[in-house]
């Protein structure tokens, strides 16, 4: 097991570097997709709705099956209070085409994936620990956008600053070993 710290974007074309069982921490963008955000940029790849975004906005980033806790601010901003994970076999069935779509290097959860593999092209799937929402939220610096606020605060896409979020472990890596296993 080896230990990283990653500055997003990070080229997916590096990510055999990793192995299942590797720690990593990013800093950078990301953003939080649940269900109904996987259903609507399935729907934005198919034409079918304008992007209130553009798909390359988290191309090399991350995305993290996340529902956060959001709290505004007497300045009109807003904090996250808790960032814990959400079981990602909610998404499986339409991941690969999101990922597809949006190039992420990485995918943040909690439970694994059971149809989606990592191979080349593909991001690595990173286990997030359940129960450390509020350890999430310490590394989230900035709220920069939500996207979808009719979607309710759980399933917006929230697009985050992020610093040293972690621990993350590589579960699925880009060779097909699997925490799950």
């Amino acid at each position: 097991m080896n230990e990283f710290h990653i500055k997003l974007p990070f080229p997916i074309e590096n990510l055999n570097q990793f192995s299942a069982g590797d720690v990593l921490y990013l800093t950078g963008t990301i953003i939080t997709a649940r269900d109904q955000a996987h259903t609507r940029i399935l729907e934005v790849q198919q034409g079918k709705r304008e992007a209130p975004f553009p798909p390359t906005l988290v191309r090399g980033g991350a995305i993290f099956h996340c529902g956060p806790l959001v709290k505004s601010t007497p300045n009109n901003s807003s904090i996250v209070v808790s960032a814990g994970p959400t079981t990602s076999d909610r998404m499986d069935a339409q991941t690969e085409r999101v990922v597809q779509f949006l190039q992420p290097s990485f995918i943040i959860g909690k439970g694994g994936l059971s149809t989606y593999r990592p191979r080349p092209g593909l991001p690595l799937y990173l286990a997030f620990p359940g129960g450390c929402g509020a350890l999430a939220a310490e590394h989230i610096k900035t709220v920069k956008i939500v996207y979808w606020q009719d979607l309710g605060m759980p399933e917006g896409v929230w697009v985050l600053e992020v610093e040293e979020f972690g621990p993350l472990i590589v579960a699925l890596d880009a060779r097909g070993k699997s925490l799950y296993a």
